[in-house]
Formats: C-alpha cells, sequence, structure tokens
C-alpha cells in the first residue's frame, strides 16, 4: 500500500525520537501494538538489511503504551538510541490512515510496512511502480469544431499548466479544422468530411427523430456526444474530457482517480428536471466503462433525437449521467478549475473570441 499525500505540515504536532527524516526518497512506515513489540525489532532489522535508502517510522499510540518510551523493550530503544529509525507517538491506539502521517509531515512518498520479515528490497519496488505511474502521460481529449484559435489556446493552456499531458483531438469541423501541422506532440482524429464518422448517414439510423426545442437543430449534441464514444474507442485508455471553449486555471490531473467512473459535475438543466455531467471537465474511467458496458452516447438519451416523457430533451452528457446512476463518482466543481467562453453557436457572447482570450492570456500564454 502506498500514496502520495499533498498536504504538508509546518510543524510536527506527534512527539517523535530517534532518527529525523534526512531528505530520504521516501518513507516506509508500520506500527505495533503491545503483543507483538517484543518481536517488531526483528522485522525493522530486515528493513534496515534489505531497503536501504528509506526513512523508517514506526508508529504507537500512547493509549497502548501510556509510558512511552520507558516501557519499549531494550533491543528496540536501541534502534531509536543510534538513530537507525524514528518512533512516531499518536494519543491513540493505531488506525491505519496513522501509517501515512509521516508522509504529512514530509510530504514523500510512503510504503507501509507489515510485522514480518523482509527478504528483499520491497520497497524499491513498490517505489518504482509508483514513481511510474506518477510519471505516465496523462490524456486529454477535445472535440473541435470551427474554433481553431480557441482550441490553440486550450492546447497552450494544457502545456503551460500539465506538461506530461497528451492531447487528443477529434477534428468535426467543416470550415475551419485544427492547424494540426503546427503541432507534433498532439495526436489528431481526423473527422472532417466525415472520415471517421459521417454524420449525415449516421442520422439516417434514426428516422423518426424529433427536432429539439432549441434554437438550432443540428443535433449538435447528439454529434458530440457520439464523438466522445468514438474517442473512448480509439483512445482505449481513461481520458480528461474537455469542451474546445476553456482554459485551464492549473493542474488538472488531481481530478484523475481510478476509483470511481468519472469525476465530473452533475447540474440539472434550467427549466428542466434533465440531469447531465458537464462535458467542460471530466475525467472518464475508459476501461470501468468497456467493464461495466457503459457508453457515453445513449440515442434514447439524446438532444434532438428523442424527447423524454415530460417535453424536455437531453442534452450531452445526459446519457451518460442516466448510465452511471449506480456507478461509484466523484463530484466536482468545473469552475474551480476552467473558465468557459460558451462559444456554442446556441449562445451569443457579450465579449468577442479574441477579447476573451486576451482577458484571460496569462492562462494560455
Amino acid at each position: 500500500m502506498s500514496e502520495f499525500i499533498e498536504y504538508n505540515c509546518d510543524t510536527n504536532p506527534y512527539p517523535s525520537f530517534g532518527k529525523k527524516y534526512n531528505g530520504e526518497k521516501a518513507i516506509i512506515s508500520l506500527t505495533s501494538w503491545r503483543a507483538r513489540i517484543n518481536t517488531v525489532s526483528k522485522t525493522l532489522f530486515s528493513l534496515l538489511k534489505q531497503c536501504p535508502g528509506f526513512h523508517i517510522v514506526l508508529v504507537l499510540s500512547e493509549e497502548e503504551f501510556p509510558k512511552m518510551m520507558d516501557e519499549l523493550p531494550e533491543n528496540l530503544k536501541l534502534f531509536v538510541d543510534n538513530e537507525l529509525i524514528e518512533v512516531l507517538w499518536t494519543k491513540t491506539k493505531i488506525e491505519s490512515w496513522e501509517l501515512h502521517l509521516s508522509s504529512y509531515l514530509y510530504n514523500v512518498p510512503n510504503i507501509a510496512a507489515n510485522n514480518t520479515i523482509y527478504t528483499y528490497n520491497f520497497a524499491s519496488t513498490i517505489l518504482s511502480n509508483l514513481e511510474n505511474e506518477t510519471n505516465k502521460s496523462i490524456n486529454l481529449c477535445i472535440v473541435h469544431y470551427n474554433t481553431p484559435d480557441l482550441t490553440e489556446a486550450l492546447c497552450q493552456s494544457i502545456f503551460k499548466f500539465v506538461p506530461n499531458a497528451k492531447i487528443h483531438i477529434f477534428d468535426n469541423s467543416d470550415k475551419s479544422s485544427f492547424p494540426i501541422k503546427k503541432y507534433k506532440n498532439i495526436v489528431y482524429f481526423d473527422n472532417t468530411r466525415g472520415k471517421i464518422i459521417n454524420f449525415n448517414e449516421w442520422l439516417k439510423k434514426y428516422p423518426n427523430r424529433f427536432n429539439s426545442n432549441g434554437k438550432t437543430n443540428n443535433f449538435g449534441s447528439a454529434k458530440h456526444c457520439i464523438s466522445v464514444e468514438k474517442c473512448m474507442q480509439l483512445i482505449n485508455e481513461d481520458f480528461i474530457l474537455l469542451d474546445s471553449d476553456i482554459l485551464l486555471k492549473g493542474d488538472i490531473s488531481k481530478i484523475i482517480n481510478k476509483n470511481y467512473i468519472y469525476t465530473g459535475e452533475i447540474i440539472t438543466q434550467p427549466k428542466s428536471i434533465i440531469q447531465r455531467i458537464l462535458p467542460f471537465l471530466c475525467y472518464i474511467n475508459v476501461p470501468l466503462c468497456k467493464k461495466l458496458n457503459i457508453h457515453y452516447f445513449d440515442e434514447k438519451y439524446m438532444h434532438g433525437l428523442f424527447y423524454s416523457k415530460n417535453g424536455d430533451y437531453y442534452d450531452t452528457g445526459a446519457g451518460f449521467f442516466i448510465n452511471t446512476l449506480h456507478q461509484s463518482y466523484r463530484e466536482i466543481k468545473v469552475n474551480d478549475f476552467i473558465v468557459h467562453y460558451k462559444g456554442g453557436s446556441w449562445e451569443k457572447q457579450k465579449i468577442s473570441k479574441k477579447d476573451w482570450l486576451n482577458k484571460y492570456k496569462k492562462l494560455w500564454q
């Protein structure tokens, strides 16, 4: 078990004895209690022998040992007196989270050990896997449609705040395609002129589709959703979905959590009971979706394809919301992470794209 802890404490609220952290690459922490305290020295010896270069912390509770250091075995005290390990004290009996107290104090990776005899450097293996996962590129997916100035600014914003990003652009443009020749480090899915999805042919699959109550009836939300569905097939890994008309406020990689089906914001459409997951910023756990047979596009719930029973229509992200109702998800507020131009054809802006980009130039230049 291992993890990175983001929070960093300036002072140690718990008393500690023995060795102090000295910039080691990571911490190995373990706990013990009265029934095992006489044998924990064997575990500590094996850790010191097999796992050099790690700071070792033994976490004990004052509730278990009221006299604290005075009632520990002499062989354990030798490790402390010779500053080979650190003993960190807490008030109450050890809970699992307290194994990670040292990471809160030092803000470095923490590896939990058991009361056993170690015969190999297990900590280096865990640390290597953790570092590989941390350094792995982050997939970001943008569905582009005729706004190259906004999409390019978003790409620059990504380069600024997410240096290990791997950008995928699905280009649905029929007038102003994304200038991919300027970028060597972007994965480009060219759907201009229907090279991947021919929308005219695709819509023929739904001859009984209804027009929506919106100002336009080009079935943009349905096209957007089937494009995201296609990206899930093409990328075949988890990714963060982004609208092309946003800019980042900072690093968005923190919204990634593979324990959940998605991370995003749920809203209820104005003057409606319809709920959806905003597509402006949404982490999608693609492998888990495939395992559970969950799709982003659902023809029953798409804007402009079918009305719901109360006469409203669904919008982008509504089908995904319905299909993930019984799954674990993590909710955020997207405005904490992005600024949004809202440049859809259905909404008139009081500010031009040029002026908007200039207003937020610190986020992309």
